[in-house]
């Protein structure tokens, strides 16, 4: 367990870009955000369990330093798939989309896409608020025109039937339009 002011104070003293160190800020005030309407606490006085852990803070640090070298100014993100049943985890049995996740996409007003069936959490809270703070808009506001200069994809290990797990992203040279329909 961390408390989100120490995970703030660690960013803060961080040597790292300062839109690194922005941008990751940014993420975990969101989950703060969303855990304290959750509990009914300020966000100062979150205390993260799963997102707390180390490997969690890196994930996200991580995330934010690759955009960085990589040179991403801008994101453009597609509806989100929360996923539909159940997960367990610190808290006990949770519904999908936890709580967390569920108060994120609804304060932030997120596309969201359903399945229809049940497939466990597609997406974890981190993910959610990686995707929420990084994001500058989603597919549905505008649609894009452009060249995919590379393509890449992190497959996970959490077997879906009939789904494949798999997150794509796309370096993308061009700019958006008012008239492109993306799909």
């Amino acid at each position: 367990h961390r408390p989100y002011r120490v995970i703030r104070e660690l960013l803060a003293k961080a040597p790292l870009p300062e839109r690194v160190i922005t941008r990751a800020q940014q993420v975990f005030r969101i989950l703060a955000e969303a855990e304290g309407r959750v509990h009914g606490i300020a966000a100062d006085e979150v205390e993260f369990h799963e997102v707390g852990a180390l490997d969690a803070i890196a994930d996200v640090v991580g995330c934010c330093l690759l955009l960085e070298q990589l040179g991403i100014d801008h994101i453009i993100a597609g509806a989100v798939l929360p996923g539909e049943g159940s997960v367990h985890c610190a808290h006990g049995r949770m519904p999908v989309p936890v709580p967390a996740v569920a108060a994120m996409l609804a304060s932030h007003r997120v596309p969201q896409r359903r399945l229809g069936r049940e497939t466990g959490e597609l997406t974890t809270p981190t993910g959610c608020a990686l995707v929420i703070g990084l994001a500058d808009r989603w597919l549905d506001d505008a649609g894009w025109s452009g060249i995919a200069s590379r393509i890449g994809h992190g497959a996970g290990h959490k077997t879906i039937p009939d789904l494949c797990n798999v997150l794509r992203c796309q370096l993308v040279d061009g700019q958006a339009t008012s008239d492109t329909v993306a799909e």
